[in-house]
């Protein structure tokens, strides 16, 4: 084999899912073991957790008689963000280790299991409960499937899609003052351009554009939008200065006509950030402010309304499932893809007026994982899913067992 190309051939193995050197790696030197052999590595966390990783999995099912993997409860190398497992899968092994066992160790210098799980692969792949259920006990990954299996996703009362794609945020995006100063203000248009600025509360407002807009980068230059007026000279100046940067020539401006041409993803209901720390962040675009693609705009199917939805999501179960669906990178960041983030199963709410009021009022204004307290919320879902109070202090310390494995990483 002299390439990816030839590996992805000879394998039968996407070369779509070679996405990452370890990958190929993997898959070539199980090539290269005889009927008994065993294939043991150190592997990102990615294994477990993203697309390739999970169609690694699958063929690892479909190639060794056996497959371990061992999660570390500590960082299994300090000094580095992206976390690791222990990979053992065996050509033959004995019927009491044969299949797929997920386990949780202390470290990976010392593979002495504290607890471990079978995993069951249906279709192909294993649910994120599954993958995910080491932290919690069978009982609780019980009422989750039940749970999962019950409820309506996120994408059956919303549609989603990624923000603007500039391909020169510092360029296209400009503060207040540079907008004024440059003679530009014709062409701005308010944008929020990261997670970061958004406030605590879930509703992004004008107040909360106008605030944000006196000290970060939050206008976005469309040049060539419908009745937009010819440009000036100062707008010929400005764009005649991106050109002497190179910016023209960058894959997805070239692709452009003129390159300034930038697609526009306009405004809508809602936006959920893909990227979070403590936890996932919905919040209604009542501001109706463009977004970059670091965030999905939300909009809402015919019949439903954002304040429901955002209503809905804020609970330790819709949380639970997206720390289980999703994937952390490193520093603990979270993430969910677009489809990840509509499959997120959760239970659409018709909130009252006073009960919408009194969810804005009662919403964590630390965006701390520890302060971050929906035991309202969760009382609320209780009662309409009829859940016991034991069953809810399960979803929760699951929630909470999780999260706290995903942010050891960035501290």
């Amino acid at each position: 084999m002299k390439s990816i190309e030839d590996l992805s051939q000879i394998a039968d193995y996407p070369l779509s899912e070679l996405k990452n050197a370890w990958a190929a790696f993997v898959v070539a030197s199980s090539m290269l073991l005889s009927d008994t052999g065993v294939l043991a590595f150190i592997v990102p966390y990615e294994l477990l957790n993203v697309k390739y990783g999970q169609y690694l999995q699958a063929f690892l099912v479909d190639n060794f008689v056996s497959v371990e993997v061992f999660t570390p409860q500590d960082k299994a190398f300090r000094k580095l963000d992206q976390d690791a497992v222990a990979l053992v899968a065996s050509k033959a092994a004995p019927k009491a280790i044969s299949g797929v066992t997920l386990s949780s160790v202390k470290t990976l210098a010392k593979l002495e299991p504290i607890k471990s799980r079978s995993i069951c692969f249906s279709g192909k792949q294993a649910s994120s409960i599954d993958l995910n259920s080491i932290f919690f006990d069978d009982e609780t990954a019980s009422l989750l499937h039940k749970l999962r299996s019950n409820l309506k996703t996120l994408g059956d009362y919303a549609t989603s899609s990624a923000g603007v794609v500039s391909a020169a945020n510092d360029f296209f995006i400009l503060r207040s003052n540079e907008i004024s100063d440059r003679g530009l203000g014709q062409w701005a248009r308010p944008i929020l351009k990261k997670g970061a600025y958004l406030p605590s509360g879930p509703v992004f407002s004008e107040d909360d554009l106008a605030e944000i807009s006196k000290r970060e980068p939050a206008f976005l230059l469309d040049f060539v939008r419908d009745g937009a007026p010819p440009l000036s000279q100062e707008a010929q100046s400005y764009i005649a200065a991106g050109e002497k940067l190179g910016l023209d020539q960058r894959y997805k401006c070239r692709h452009r006509s003129p390159w300034y041409n930038i697609p526009i993803v306009e405004a809508s209901d809602g936006i959920f950030f893909k990227r979070s720390h403590s936890f996932p962040r919905l919040c209604i675009n009542q501001a109706r402010v463009l977004v970059t693609d670091t965030a999905y705009q939300v909009k809402m199917r015919k019949g439903f309304a954002i304040q429901d939805l955002t209503f809905s999501f804020y609970n330790s179960l819709a949380l639970l499932f997206c720390e289980m669906d999703g994937r952390f990178y490193g520093g603990g960041v979270l993430e969910l893809t677009p489809k990840e983030f509509r499959g997120v199963p959760i239970h659409f709410q018709h909130p009252t007026e006073l009960q919408y009021r009194e969810f804005i009022d009662r919403f964590p204004q630390s965006k701390s994982p520890e302060a971050a307290n929906f035991d309202h919320a969760d009382r609320r879902l209780a009662c309409e899913l009829s859940l016991s109070e034991r069953q809810v202090s399960m979803v929760r310390e699951a929630l909470k067992t999780i999260r706290t494995h995903r942010l050891r990483h960035g501290s």
